[in-house]
């Protein structure tokens, strides 16, 4: 028997060692049958891997194109960022000067939505404000393309 201790799950696979896989796209070993990558010819993965080939082939055949085409727009009118490395914060300028937000967590869960400021207010000044009130600070952020953003705030509408 053969045991081996996996890094990244809590369970512990114990079988004979020639019943192992090992997959080259999550360095895991595992039990289950292999799976052809449906990314890469003849690359065997492990069935879960295999499942985020199939989410990852419609990312760059449906939206990867529309990302590539597009620059990250100067924060005038809207904008999204990548707050902390958790957070994904959207904004767009509503009709009445205010801005129009969206919070959503690296889970893919809505955390917030609203209105918030006027006219006077930038859009870096609602961002801080949101979080203030939501999450606490913001150390680190970047920004991600309005055609990112905008599949995200689709999912919640």
């Amino acid at each position: 028997m053969f045991t081996v201790n996996r890094p990244h799950s809590t369970k512990t696979l114990n079988a004979p060692a020639h019943e192992f896989h090992f997959c080259p796209a999550c360095h895991e070993f595992y039990l289950e049958n292999p799976q052809e990558s449906s990314l890469f010819r003849g690359l065997k993965v492990c069935p879960h891997c295999r499942k985020q080939d199939n989410d990852l082939f419609a990312y760059w055949m449906n939206y990867k194109p529309l990302i590539e085409r597009e620059k990250a727009y100067k924060v005038l009118d809207h904008g999204a960022f990548l707050v902390n490395d958790r957070y994904s914060y959207i904004a767009f300028r509503a009709c009445d000067g205010s801005w129009d937000y969206t919070l959503i967590d690296d889970e893919g869960e809505l955390v917030e939505s609203g209105q918030i400021g006027d006219e006077k207010f930038s859009f870096m000044d609602a961002m801080e404000a949101v979080f203030v009130n939501e999450i606490g600070s913001i150390h680190h952020y970047e920004e991600i393309p309005w055609t990112t953003a905008w599949l995200l705030v689709n999912e919640w509408q």
